[in-house]
This record gives structure tokens, sequence and C-alpha cells, in this order.
């Protein structure tokens, strides 16, 4: 049996991401940018830890640190 997930409304997470994260007010639009990505690999892989969420390093450290800035 094959799951389905609409993300409330929305074909996939990605779009889910954008749309809840297209108003966000990070200063710059690439923390913006990085907040969708979070969200949406949150929303793709729900109850996985940061490492869990991403394959690269990169990514994994660039979620720590969007998350430790203040």
């Amino acid at each position: 049996m094959e799951l389905s997930y609409t993300y409330e409304g929305h074909e996939s997470a990605k779009d889910w991401a954008a749309v809840h994260f297209a108003g966000a007010r990070l200063g710059d639009p690439r923390r913006r940018k990085r907040a969708e990505r979070i969200g949406q690999a949150m929303a793709e892989r729900t109850g996985e830890t940061i490492p869990e969420l991403f394959e690269r390093k990169y990514e994994v450290d660039a979620a720590y640190a969007f998350f430790d800035r203040e």
C-alpha cells in the first residue's frame, strides 16, 4: 500500500515550504531559501534529526548555523 501525503493541499513538500516561508523576513534572501530547504526536509522526513535530514555535511552544517544565528 502506497501512502500519499498532501502537505496541506500542496503537491510536494517543496511547494508547501515555498508557500509557508515566502513571507519570512530573515534579512537576507538566502536565509529564507535556507528556511525553505529545512522546512521541506523536515516535512519529507518528519521525526528525523538534522544529520538524518540531509545527505551532505554542508547542508547539515548550514542547518545548524541557521538555527544558531541570533
